[in-house]
């Protein structure tokens, strides 16, 4: 029996859409359905995916982020385990499980996926960082933090901004050539914000 893929995307996207806290500004359905599943067919589609495994990766992008509904903290755990309580429904076998729980474990920071699969969702989770609307989705980030954890000022948001920027690789050659140039431009462009701050913050004593 094939497994129902459209069916499980729909109930991602329909739990997501009910039951995310208001205050995932970032981490919304929109991130997962606007950005991560069409990041994932695009990669999938470039680096020759077969057909059954580009249906499981989308799925696997429409669940990546599902453990939010039940804790910010460690919501790929909570991910993993909605996965494996609701696929079966869908005529998931357990190796096609295994195969989506891996991939959701690879996008937890620092990203450490073990196979293709796992780095085109790992690539298409952070495919933000080259696109052409990494900042204002990085504005909505950072409303995601404040509101979430505490307030944090300008210099102390680009800074870490920038070490992740810097820090962060795409695993897949389709990634590669599709973000890493735009990544490179969101870089210089963070570097720039800091310089712009950094007198001002100098003549307060901050340093």
């Amino acid at each position: 029996m094939n497994p129902d893929f459209d069916g499980a995307k729909v109930w991602a996207i329909g739990r997501m859409q009910t039951d995310l806290p208001p205050t995932l500004f970032y981490h919304n359905v929109q991130h997962t359905q606007s950005y991560v599943m069409v990041a994932a067919l695009c990669l999938a589609q470039l680096s020759n995916m077969n057909e059954t495994d580009t249906h499981l990766l989308e799925v696997a992008a429409a669940f990546h982020d599902i453990g939010f509904i039940e804790s910010l903290a460690n919501h790929e755990a909570h991910g993993v385990q909605i996965a494996h309580s609701i696929l079966p429904r869908y005529d998931f076998d357990s190796e096609q499980i295994k195969q989506i729980c891996g991939a959701i474990w690879a996008t937890k920071l620092p990203q450490t996926p073990r196979n293709q699969f796992e780095s085109l969702l790992a690539d298409a989770d952070l495919s933000v960082l080259g696109s052409v609307n990494f900042w204002p989705l990085n504005n909505a980030l950072r409303r995601e933090f404040e509101a979430t954890v505490r307030p944090i000022s300008d210099y102390e948001w680009y800074t870490r901004q920038l070490q992740f920027l810097q820090s962060q690789r795409y695993f897949s050659d389709a990634a590669q050539h599709l973000y890493a140039v735009r990544k490179q431009q969101h870089i210089v462009e963070m570097r720039h914000k800091l310089e712009r701050l950094s007198p001002a913050l100098s003549s307060c004593g901050t340093y």
